[in-house]
């Protein structure tokens, strides 16, 4: 029953997926992959995923849902991969060899509060991106995923309010 849950949730972001670039989201499935890996005597890697709709956050954050104009109504989607502490960084490095490449284009190098923090953005559609961002610390590693009609500034402003 787990089994047919877990490929009905990959098919179901891979058909909610066509915001992001297919590469991430091949290593995003990947992602979803390793930890359904997760039984017995076989340990998966230390990572997390997550996953927002925009109208799961307009439900979560109705109040200011109510402005039409707020950033919480032009977010399609946020995917996240949470790194643990661990070896496992196979992942992390192919992630970020992708956003290397075409299409993303790097946009920023920052440092904010002892965190190293990088910024991709893709094109998507008319008036909308797909800014893929990474945020180290130590040995902790989160890459986000947003995509919608998002602007680099609304990216730096959820940056410095989160950390």
């Amino acid at each position: 029953m787990k089994k047919i849950i877990l490929v009905a949730a990959i098919l179901a972001a891979c058909f909610a997926a066509r915001a992001q670039t297919p590469r991430f989201m091949e290593l995003y499935a990947d992602a979803i992959e390793r930890l359904a890996a997760r039984k017995g005597d076989k340990p998966a890697p230390d990572i997390e995923t997550s996953e927002f709709s925009g109208r799961m956050l307009q439900e979560i954050m109705s109040a200011k849902s109510k402005d039409r104009n707020h950033l919480v109504n032009r977010i399609d989607n946020i995917r996240q991969i949470k790194f643990l502490p661990s070896d496992e960084s196979d992942l992390f490095d192919r992630i970020c060899a992708v956003a290397e490449a075409e299409p993303y284009e790097r946009l920023a190098n920052l440092v904010v509060d002892s965190q190293s923090v990088r910024i991709y953005s893709a094109p998507y559609k008319i008036r909308r991106k797909e800014f893929l961002i990474f945020i180290v610390k130590d040995d902790k590693r989160l890459v986000c995923d947003i995509v919608g009609d998002v602007t680099l500034k609304d990216v730096l402003d959820l940056i410095c309010k989160s950390v």
